[in-house]
């Protein structure tokens, strides 16, 4: 039996990392992946299977939390034996994380003959989360430690990411909003606010319209910056934009900014410029 994951998962993701959901009481299961659309560049942070390969987990039904099996790239074998993790005809659900600095071109799951799988479309609530590097998982040594996944197999919810790699996403996000009329509904957005990198004529003149076309198909929006205190002035224009135009608790913000502070520069960030895998854990957290 060959499920197409690619094909078959429900998966509205607009931008890396796509999940993939199955369940199947089979002892063994091969994936068999390709990858295109590489983003090359100097992301020594970044871990392989983050820039050109996948993540699995797994969970068995009474279960509240997924367990990490393995990542893996192309150049592996990706034949993946369960039954050290689970007993024979005992069923349990399998996700897959795409890559971070890739697209998958192909996804596949081979199960043997005698075993049973399906693909798993049951999500709770649909969320996005759009902004730039932080979003987008620059500073994740794999695909499973993005805030994104986390909430995503956390909440039971379907992710959908809108985020870039470049600093100037603010732009970005305005441009795919301009060129796209028909949007599918979210109940949440995570909408990133950080511009250390940005100038404050594009925050000024962009993001308090994407807000109001966020407003135009998600029910809540919330959202949170992470800014060192020596760029100050820039905290206090988002508050000043946000405060002026969404006075009414339209949206909720967070600050993340003690993320640079001494107390958890070394363990949360990679050169004091991008968040790790323990700064995710912390936005998943809040």
């Amino acid at each position: 039996m060959i499920l197409n994951l690619l094909k078959e998962c429900k998966n509205t993701t607009l931008s890396n990392p796509a999940t993939f959901k199955f369940k199947t009481n089979a002892q063994k299961f091969t994936i068999n992946f390709k990858i295109k659309d590489v983003i090359y560049g100097n992301f020594p942070h970044v871990g392989i299977s983050a820039h050109q390969g996948i993540m699995v987990l797994y969970k068995k039904e009474n279960d509240a939390s997924w367990l990490n099996v393995d990542a893996y790239t192309e150049r592996q074998n990706s034949t993946i034996y369960m039954h050290h993790l689970v007993k024979i005809n005992e069923e349990y659900e399998v996700l897959i994380i795409g890559p971070i600095l890739s697209k998958l071109d192909k996804l596949d799951v081979e199960i043997p003959d005698e075993s049973k799988a399906s693909i798993c479309n049951d999500y709770l609530n649909n969320l996005l989360v759009i902004g730039g590097p932080h979003s987008f998982g620059i500073g994740c040594t794999t695909s499973a430690f993005t805030f994104s996944s986390i909430i995503g197999r956390k909440l039971e919810s379907n992710m959908s990411n809108l985020t870039f790699y470049q600093p100037n996403y603010l732009k970005l996000i305005h441009e795919y909003y301009e060129n796209n009329e028909n949007l599918e509904q979210y109940d949440l957005a995570i909408l990133e606010v950080d511009y250390v990198n940005q100038t404050n004529e594009d925050v000024e003149k962009y993001l308090v319209d994407i807000i109001h076309k966020l407003q135009k198909h998600c029910k809540n929006i919330i959202c949170w910056y992470c800014i060192p205190k020596y760029k100050s002035e820039k905290i206090e224009l988002v508050q000043k934009l946000l405060d002026d135009e969404f006075s009414n608790g339209e949206i909720k913000l967070y600050d993340f900014s003690f993320l640079y502070e001494n107390e958890y520069l070394d363990i949360c960030t990679y050169s004091g410029n991008f968040i790790n895998d323990s700064g995710n854990v912390m936005i998943y957290k809040k």
